[in-house]
Order: C-alpha cells, then structure tokens, then sequence
C-alpha cells in the first residue's frame, strides 16, 4: 500500500485536451491492468480517521460489502463522473431534490 496525499489524474478519456491516454487507459494499454477501472474507498470525517484507499484496476473486496455493492452508470456527457440520483437526505432530511445528476469528485484539478 502507497500512502499519498495530493491527486493523480483520473479522468475520462474523451476530456484529455491534448489527445494523450489518461493514466488508467496508459496502464490498460501496457497490460499492467485489466480494465481501466479506479475504485475509492472514501471515510467519513466525522469517523476521524485518515483511512481513504484509492484502487486502481478493480475493486478491492476489503473494502467492501458485496451485498451492498451500488454501481452506477457515468451520466455526465461533459467528460467528468457524474451518476444521476432520485433524491438527496441531508442527515434525515429530504432536500427535495428529484431527477438530478451529481459530479462525483474525489480530487478533480482542472488547470486553466
């Protein structure tokens, strides 16, 4: 395990302005993995705990539960992960937020 702080460009092929292969497809094309999948495993602050584990090529099935397991199609058609959610509760409480689409960012850095 390679502890890390700081981010590693994960990103959708078709959002690369120079037209190179983003780092999981790099790895794809070297044989190095098997698919050009990244997998988080994201804590809770309010856990107080620094124990965030990032996968790249799979999932990694310590970190979770496979009865629980959601997997969500991307839904953004601008390059960036984005799933489409039915409504959002902030501790218990419903936003009323229906028929929505959310970027999921894990440390995105777009430079200008």
């Amino acid at each position: 395990m390679i502890y890390m702080a700081g981010s590693i460009l994960i990103s959708i092929q078709d959002i690369s302005q120079q037209g190179v292969p983003t780092l999981l497809h790099a790895l794809q094309q070297a044989k190095l993995i098997s698919a050009p999948i990244v997998s988080y495993r994201i804590p809770r602050s309010a856990d107080g705990k620094n124990d965030g584990v990032m996968t790249i090529g799979g999932m990694d099935s310590r970190f979770f539960d496979s009865k629980t397991l959601v997997r969500q199609k991307n839904t953004n058609p601008f390059g960036f992960w984005g799933v489409a959610v039915d409504g959002i509760k902030v501790a218990h409480n419903d936003m009323r937020w229906s028929n929505r689409t959310i970027i999921l960012d894990t440390g995105t850095v777009c430079e200008l």
